[in-house]
């Protein structure tokens, strides 16, 4: 059996200020991505609203491509990114710049593929 880690049953509780500072630190970090989720979001809405002032047809049309866009184009490029992320963050935080470039730049000539395919495919 795992010996118990004594420092784990002796940890005290953070003080009430401590709680408050890090909850700051969060929403400092927090509140400039729920922003530009936001945002993006608010675009795509108004992109749909002026589809539907064009007429039924052309919101059907534009409903189908916004949907193809999402399954075929961003979600395979936010996958490609996010499975990067954590592999970036380690090589900065160890200084490996070498691989820090060769990963971001994968990613550029990924993100440029996906978008150069994904237009001459929908073209």
């Amino acid at each position: 059996m795992a010996e118990k880690d004594p420092d784990f049953y002796s940890h005290k509780l953070p003080s009430a200020s401590q709680v408050f500072e890090e909850l700051k630190e969060l929403w400092g970090m927090a509140l400039p991505i729920t922003a530009a989720h936001f945002m993006a979001f608010f675009r795509a809405a108004v992109s749909v609203m002026f589809l539907g002032r064009l007429g039924n047809l052309e919101l059907a049309g534009g409903a189908l491509s916004i949907g193809f866009t999402n399954i075929t184009g961003y979600s395979v490029l936010v996958g490609l990114a996010s499975g990067l992320e954590p592999v970036c963050s380690q090589a900065y935080g160890s200084k490996n710049w070498d691989l820090l470039f060769t990963l971001s730049s994968t990613n550029d000539l990924d993100t440029r593929h996906c978008n150069r395919s994904h237009k001459s495919f929908v073209a």
